[in-house]
């Protein structure tokens, strides 16, 4: 807690006739269960995000597993509005980029 913040917590407390030591205490006491709690949290967060990240992998290899045994029969051809080489052909039943 910065110097600042303690002079205010024991002038409030002086002036509303409180122990001024206890104050201190109180607010220390919250600010670690806040930034604890936070932590936690942030914890939490990141465990889930990994996780989801996992799971996106997963599903990745999935698609990429049927759209190697699609038999791209059917598909559709993009060509470059602009007249450049970045056509495309996409099989229309799994997506995938020709």
């Amino acid at each position: 807690m910065k110097p600042k913040t303690i002079n205010q917590i024991v002038n409030t407390a002086i002036g509303e006739g409180v122990d001024p030591g206890q104050r201190v205490a109180d607010f220390v006491k919250k600010e670690q269960d806040i930034k604890c709690s936070l932590q936690l949290r942030h914890n939490d967060k990141n465990n889930l995000m990994e996780e989801y990240k996992k799971k996106i992998d997963e599903i990745n290899v999935e698609i990429r597993y049927i759209q190697g045994n699609c038999p791209h029969i059917e598909k559709t051809f993009y060509g470059d509005p602009s007249g450049n080489n970045d056509n495309s052909t996409v099989c229309d039943w799994c997506g995938k980029e020709l």
